[in-house]
């Protein structure tokens, strides 16, 4: 479909095999990429939760570091533009736009440190919006987009981009909540929490099922926490539910389109329509299959929490010494979101773990800037 129906069958052909050798490229890249995402991450976190026994030149150094992680993610988008066909291409097309973005967004925090956050959330939000409003173009045989070679998917967005997508999406409504008035900032902090589950969602855009069951609650406790309202369990498996019925919509929307144009949503449908429960239980059970697969996977991700609870607790212990720390609204509302978001968009995505380890690229460098913001309050 993305090789369109002009020009010779010779052209097209030659269009197949360049995005199939773009693919091949690109597959061969990735473990390297998230490894490096991964590790430096980890670092960020790390280093900031010791960062009292550093140096001060690493300590000065420790923002710009999350500012540049921040500004990879769309760099490994904006590559695409660049038709690179090398992997030395490849590393050229995504470093000199992350460069670029990070010098001019760390500019920006030397004088407004809010804003440089701000910016490079909107930055992530709106180019991968606009690029899903424009068909994806950006999100094929990119980094962290969707491969011709694996054949998973060819439009909408991909697992790894909604990662970026909505945990960015929800530490910007936080922002926006921040930074307008009190009379406006609760009302467009939603706005943005429900363009971005319409972006994502939408089967003639995102298309995007495990993602709308990710940020429905996510974004819906999210809203509920900044309104300073008290959660029950109630209120979660309401926001679950709204969460179901939004899937639900988006498919009779899809229906309701020319069958040419319907995506895997309507057709899931049509098979929960002729075959019943055992439709959704087979689905199921592949996602949790390709969530879970094998004690090996599990291992590493119980590592991985009792690696962060460790390295939580280091840094509340030496950020508030014998004092007891309290998170600000913003800081809670974010904490909550993001975990409900990773936790549900581990097991509602058949890419697994890899859907919070991107997510925390986005999120943990966004911690770390509005930390001392967020860690304010403390008693």
């Amino acid at each position: 479909r993305r090789a369109g129906t002009g020009g010779s069958v010779d052209d097209r052909v030659d269009m197949l095999v360049d995005a199939a050798r773009t693919a091949d490229m690109r597959d061969d890249a990735i473990p390297y990429a998230t490894t490096f995402l991964t590790v430096a991450v980890a670092l960020l976190a790390i280093g900031y939760a010791v960062r009292a026994r550093l140096p001060a030149f690493v300590n000065r150094l420790l923002p710009t570091l999350a500012i540049a992680v921040l500004a990879l993610v769309p760099a490994t988008f904006i590559s695409a533009l660049l038709g690179v066909r090398t992997p030395v291409g490849l590393g050229l097309g995504v470093l000199v736009p992350a460069i670029v973005l990070t010098a001019a967004l760390e500019a920006l925090r030397r004088r407004r440190p809010f804003f440089a956050v701000a910016i490079a959330l909107a930055a992530i939000v709106g180019l991968l919006a606009v690029d899903l409003v424009l068909g994806a173009p950006l999100q094929l045989n990119t980094l962290f987009g969707y491969s011709t070679a694996v054949a998973g998917r060819f439009a909408g967005l991909g697992n790894l981009a909604f990662g970026f997508f909505a945990a960015a999406t929800l530490l910007l409504a936080i922002s926006v909540y921040e930074g307008l008035p009190r009379r406006w900032s609760l009302p467009v902090a939603c706005g943005v929490l429900v363009l971005g589950v319409l972006v994502d969602g939408l089967p003639m855009l995102g298309g995007d099922v495990g993602g709308v069951l990710a940020m429905v609650p996510a974004f819906g406790i999210t809203a509920m926490v900044l309104a300073g309202r008290t959660l029950r369990v109630r209120h979660v498996v309401a926001w679950f539910a709204i969460g179901a019925a939004t899937v639900l919509a988006f498919g009779l929307i899809d229906l309701a389109r020319p069958r040419a144009d319907r995506t895997h949503l309507a057709r899931f449908l049509e098979r929960v329509r002729d075959g019943g429960f055992d439709a959704v239980s087979q689905l199921l059970e592949r996602r949790w299959e390709a969530s879970f697969a094998g004690a090996g996977l599990l291992l590493f991700l119980l590592l991985g929490v009792a690696l962060g609870l460790v390295v939580e607790y280091t840094f509340l212990r030496m950020e508030a010494g014998r004092r007891r720390v309290r998170l600000t609204l913003a800081g809670r509302a974010a904490a909550i979101g993001m975990a409900i978001l990773a936790l549900v968009g581990l097991v509602a995505n058949d890419s697994g773990a890899a859907v919070p380890a991107v997510m925390l690229a986005v999120a943990v460098p966004v911690f770390l800037l509005r930390a001392d913001s967020w860690l304010g309050g403390r008693t």
